[in-house]
């Protein structure tokens, strides 16, 4: 775990969040979970990268819950996101939410640092209290890996 960048926002209030993903279900999922969350404040909820950045620049989020793959390129843009914020919004968290059990999507995210960062996988979200622990832990500067993930970034696989 990264040491934290200031004060912890949990321990000054709510963390703000912008929770971006481009299927409408998991959206709504996303807002209606962490909108009951009250240590929480959900700020915006985006269906692009576009909107995205104009949504952290707008609002100054704690905390990104992001998807790997949304408009405009339906690749990266997620990820690519979490390495862009590490440069213009260093102390903003970002939790990626994504199917793919995939190490090297692990890696990417976590270049240049495990501070502030998480991959959980979407199964994950039939368990609030999971996410928002890890969009806590990610808020006070740590970093959170979901199990099966950090499993297969095992040399052996065990």
């Amino acid at each position: 775990m990264g040491a934290p960048r200031g004060p912890s926002p949990s321990a000054a209030g709510a963390i703000r969040v912008v929770a971006a993903d481009d299927c409408v279900l998991i959206r709504r999922a996303l807002a209606d979970a962490l909108g009951e969350a009250p240590e929480l404040e959900l700020v915006a909820v985006c269906a692009r990268a576009d909107e995205l950045r104009t949504a952290i620049d707008r609002h100054r989020p704690d905390v990104v819950v992001t998807d790997i793959r949304m408009p405009p390129t339906m690749t990266d843009d997620g990820l690519r996101l979490a390495a862009e914020l590490r440069r213009t919004h260093p102390t903003v968290g970002v939790v990626v939410l994504s199917v793919y059990c995939e190490p090297e999507y692990v890696v990417s995210l976590l270049r240049g640092g495990v501070d502030r960062r998480a991959y959980l996988l979407k199964e994950r979200l039939a368990d609030v209290a999971q996410l928002v622990a890890a969009i806590r832990a990610v808020a006070d500067g740590g970093s959170v890996i979901d199990a099966r993930v950090a499993q297969m970034l095992r040399p052996d696989g065990t």
